[in-house]
């Protein structure tokens, strides 16, 4: 997360600044935040993700992760298991660098 803001606030202003409301909404446990916050960033992350057939670099991969996974804590919050359930699957194929695991 602050790794990853870090990398971003220079490169993409927008893209930082709806990682930091996300992780905000995290920190406070404001659930409805975590839903909206967390989808529109996810969504814009896919976005990017489609527009440039790739990543344009680890910092995004590593913000789409966190962005998923802020929506699903919401979503479950609200008992939307299914749809958590499907930001946690996305977060795991399209946020996770699989190369940089054990």
């Amino acid at each position: 997360g602050k790794q990853a803001l870090e990398a971003l606030i220079t490169k993409d202003k927008p893209i930082a600044t709806e990682l930091a409301e996300c992780i905000a909404a995290l920190k406070v446990k404001k659930f409805s935040s975590c839903i909206e916050c967390g989808g529109n960033l996810e969504e814009n992350l896919y976005r990017i993700l489609q527009k440039e057939k790739s990543w344009p670099d680890i910092s995004y991969r590593q913000v789409y992760w966190v962005a998923a996974v802020t929506a699903a804590a919401g979503l479950a919050q609200r008992g939307r298991y299914l749809q958590s359930q499907n930001m946690l699957d996305k977060a795991n194929i399209l946020g996770l660098d699989f190369r940089a695991l054990p």
